[in-house]
């Protein structure tokens, strides 16, 4: 499965669409900056990784069926370079937790549920 380079905040893991409304974002990038209420389909997945540790990360509805076990390298590797674009230049700083996450990765789904329900959305 070929995903784009970064994770876009509130938007799919998988094919970026919007899950969230976006509210504000950054200039000159247009990076999501403020996100409202999400999307109907929006979906937050739990994922146990083999460290014992849990993720959270939004698909939407289509790409949420649609989830594969085969699709976790992939995703996986698309945020380790999300994280690694958000620490930067600080990386040094951060390389305690960081580095160890090479050896890590997604396990298994633990749970699926609408974020709608999740921040409990009136």
């Amino acid at each position: 499965m070929e995903l784009t380079e970064f994770k876009i905040a509130g938007a799919c893991t998988l094919c970026d669409q919007p899950c969230f409304e976006v509210i504000q974002t950054q200039a000159p990038s247009l990076e999501q900056k403020k996100l409202g209420l999400p999307l109907l389909g929006a979906m937050r997945f739990t994922f146990l990784l083999m460290d014992g540790s849990m993720m959270d990360l939004t698909f939407c509805a289509q790409c949420g069926e649609a989830l594969a076990p085969s699709s976790y390298v992939a995703i996986w590797r698309k945020v380790m370079r999300s994280w690694l674009k958000e620490i930067g230049e600080e990386k040094q700083k951060h390389s305690s937790w960081f580095t160890p996450q090479f050896a890590n990765g997604i396990l298994c789904v633990l749970a699926r549920r609408p974020w709608s329900e999740a921040i409990a959305v009136g």
